[in-house]
């Protein structure tokens, strides 16, 4: 794996996004007093990436879900489940991007989102619980109790 850092003016050095949608390679000619300098930046898979997420199946893969200059506070399991995925996709805002629950809202899961292909805050999805009929009893109570001491 290689990577590019840049060193900012406070010396600093922030890790370029290493998302495969941002891979490439940049070339660059500059005119210098002496002739000409040529500069290649190469950015590609890097070790910076401070979160990794699942696609689901059948594609499985991992991929950077981490942004690369936010902090996200510690992972944490919010309640409910991911809402179901979307037949349609929406034009409207965009979602928060995250890389688990702890980033998102307490009302809100970290959950694949099919339009965007990568996790988003969603609303979580209450399933409601249903706990189980029990016969009655009440006929089986015995009415005469006088026997008992």
């Amino acid at each position: 794996p290689w990577l590019v850092w840049i060193i900012l003016v406070r010396g600093e050095r922030v890790c370029l996004n290493p998302s495969p949608a941002f891979q490439f390679f940049h070339f660059t000619m500059q005119w210098m007093m002496q002739g000409f300098m040529l500069v290649i930046v190469m950015v590609g898979r890097s070790t910076c990436c401070q979160y990794w997420c699942k696609t689901p199946p059948p594609q499985d893969t991992a991929y950077c879900c981490s942004l690369p200059d936010r902090v996200y506070p510690a992972p944490e399991v919010h309640s409910g489940s991911c809402p179901p995925a979307r037949k349609v996709c929406p034009r409207i805002q965009l979602p928060e991007v995250c890389p688990h629950d702890g980033a998102c809202p307490q009302n809100q899961k970290c959950c694949w989102d099919v339009c965007l292909e990568l996790h988003t805050c969603k609303p979580s999805h209450k399933i409601p619980v249903e706990l189980p009929k029990f016969p009655s009893v009440a006929h089986l109570a015995r009415s005469d109790v006088s026997g008992i001491e």
